[in-house]
């Protein structure tokens, strides 16, 4: 019924639909389904000009290649992710990918200093501008951030499988 409804109502929650459905899948480490629905959702996203859902498709389709050991392919998905959200105010999206970047550039053999260093400024911006104590507490104690000091102390963090992927 999403698909043959309006078409941007149609659009709208049918590309959310495969992009939360890419997440379950990872969540199940089906990571040959999460690149299906990805690769849909970047397909359809694509049609639509949506910038954020391309992005947020190949973060996802990389994500599980980084599960199966494909870190070059990975890295190629997220430098793209990364330049798409670079180009919207979406704080949350630039260090997030970063974050999986930078764990794909380790996985690789490659340099990480400078993606590691530019997630934690932009983590240090969001930061900054949460005026509710509570918001900060937080971000600072979410998993996320762990991430982010496992990789600043030079190793790969260990994938947590998260209860609420979405």
């Amino acid at each position: 019924q999403i698909k043959e409804g309006s078409d941007f109502g149609g659009f709208r929650y049918y590309n959310r639909y495969l992009l939360l459905m890419a997440e379950i899948a990872l969540a199940q480490a089906d990571t040959g389904q999460a690149v299906s629905y990805a690769q849909e959702a970047r397909a359809l996203a694509e049609k639509h000009s949506n910038p954020k859902n391309i992005a947020k498709s190949h973060w996802l389709e990389a994500q599980a290649l980084l599960a199966t050991r494909r870190a070059i392919e990975a890295v190629e998905h997220l430098q793209t992710a990364v330049a798409l959200v670079d180009a919207m105010p979406h704080g949350s999206l630039r260090w997030k990918m970063r974050l999986t970047l930078a764990e794909a550039l380790r996985q690789a053999g490659r340099e990480t200093d400078d993606v590691i260093s530019e997630a934690r400024r932009l983590v240090e911006n969001v930061l900054q501008d949460l005026q509710t104590p509570l918001l900060r507490e937080s971000l600072l104690n979410s998993p996320w951030l762990v991430r982010l000091e496992v990789l600043e102390a030079g190793e790969l963090p260990v994938p947590v499988k998260e209860v609420y992927p979405a």
